[in-house]
Parts: structure tokens; sequence; C-alpha cells
């Protein structure tokens, strides 16, 4: 891909207010992991100052990002097709949407509200935004584990296929498949199509194996995407057994850098594949 066609894929990329949203999350948590780095290694203060002022600086715009993202859950939970699970998941969210952001109007001025107010509007915002996490976790850890079973029964259909192919083989180079399996006759006949046809059928549940190890591989990203987003959105709630401690600010930076990166990862990667098919 040349320098042009990255900028192209990069302005298609960023084109997107959801994207945008997730490429400030990135530069949000590096920075705060720098900071963190930071502290241990005695780097410049003034520096410091920087990346913390980058780090709050970047959480407010990503609030105004948030701001008509309701409309995709309100549609989601309105759909008559929508499993209860995802009702649910879609209402805690557009919960945590309108407190976030009715608590960030009353934070800019624009509503007036006590200081308490104000922090308990974000705490319980918080709170849905953890739950509607936890339930989206627990539906990709079933998910995953679907694919698992998936990839375990394909695995065990093509070691049998392979074994019938190999016994099938030894049968007709010895001479001792007279009912089952025809005899290889000079020019070709019922034993080579035989071999043929079994060649194929191995080869097309290699394919749908490889498919689904694919498959199980891209649920196994988001599982363990959406499970840091878990501890993120549950420390933000301050609940867990880490919330109130040292280690924990370390953790939720990671982590919040982790699912960044790869949430941009997986939506460079649907982009480039689109742009492809088009």
């Amino acid at each position: 891909m040349t320098f042009l066609e990255s900028l192209d894929q990069f302005n298609s990329v960023a084109s997107s207010c959801d994207n945008r949203d997730k490429l400030f999350k990135a530069i949000q948590f590096g920075a705060r992991v720098l900071h963190i780095a930071g502290e241990s290694t005695g780097l410049n203060s003034s520096f410091m100052a920087q990346l913390a002022s980058l780090d709050t600086g970047v959480s407010q715009p990503r609030k105004l990002l948030r701001f008509f993202k309701d409309g995709t859950e309100l549609a989601t939970l309105l759909r008559p097709t929508t499993v209860p699970m995802d009702a649910l998941r879609a209402a805690l969210m557009l919960s945590y949407l309108v407190h976030d952001h009715v608590a960030y109007l009353q934070g800019v001025g624009v509503l007036s509200a006590a200081r308490k107010i104000d922090r308990n509007m974000h705490r319980r915002g918080l709170l849905c935004w953890a739950a509607a996490t936890a339930l989206l976790a627990l539906t990709r850890v079933r998910v995953l584990a679907a694919a698992y079973a998936r990839e375990a029964a394909l695995v065990a259909r093509v070691r049998r296929l392979r074994g019938e192919r190999h016994a099938s083989s030894e049968l007709r180079v010895d001479g001792g498949a007279d009912v089952s399996t025809p005899m290889v006759v000079s020019g070709g006949g019922a034993g080579e199509s035989d071999a043929a046809l079994a060649a194929d059928t191995v080869a097309d549940a290699e394919r749908e194996l490889a498919r689904a190890r694919e498959v199980r591989w891209s649920v196994a990203i988001d599982a363990i995407k959406t499970l840091a987003d878990l501890h993120v959105s549950s420390s933000m709630a301050q609940i867990g057994p880490l919330a109130n401690t040292g280690l924990n600010r370390k953790v939720v930076a990671v982590l919040g850098l982790f699912s960044s990166l790869i949430a941009l990862k997986q939506t460079w990667a649907k982009s480039v594949a689109k742009s492809k098919r088009a």
C-alpha cells in the first residue's frame, strides 16, 4: 500500500465520528500510560504536566463525540427482533449516555445543579455503563465457547475423514477392497473416482476448519477487548476489588490503551477489506 493509499484509508476511517472517538481514546490512555511510566522514571516535570493536561483535555471532547449516539441504542431497543439480553444492554447504554450528557452539560454550566447532584449523576451513568459492558462480555464469552466447540467438532471431523481416506487408500493398494471399495483399473475407474471424492471431501472440511479458526480468533479478540473494557468501566464506577487501590490506576491505563488499540486495528482491517471489495 502506497502512502497516498494509506492516507486515503486513514481519511476514510477518520471520517466517522465513532472512529474518531476510538482514536481520541487511544491518545487519552496513551498519555495516561506515559504519565504513569514517567512518575517512576523521573521524566521532566513540564512534560509530565503536558501529558496530564492531554489526558484530561481529550476526555472532555470525547463526551461531545458521544452526543447523538443514543439513537443507535434506541433503535436496538425498539427493534422487534432484538433478543432480551441485547435489549437490556441497549437500555443500560442508553441510560449511561443520557446520564453522561446531563453530567457534561452540568459541568460546562448549561444545566445548573449542585456539585453533589453532578457527582451522583455521573456515577449512576458509569454504573449503567459497567452493567452494559458486563452483559456484552457475558454474550461474547458465550459466543467464544460456541466457536471453540465448533472448531473442536470440525477438528474431529477432519481427523475422521483423513483416517477414512487413508484406510481406503490402503485397501485399494492391497487389493482388499473387493466389496466395499472398488478396485483401481488402468485408464481410470470407480476406485480413482472414490479417491478423488475423498480428497475433495477432506479438502472441503479443512477449508471449513480454517474459516472456523479465523472466526474463533476474531471472537476471542472481541471477548478479550470487552473484558478489558469491563475492568475499566467497573473501576471508573468504583466497584471491584481493585477499585480504590493505587495499582488499579496503572491497570486501568494499560487496559484502556490495549482496548483502544484493538478497536483501531479492527476498524482499520474492516475498512481495508471494504475497499478491496469495492
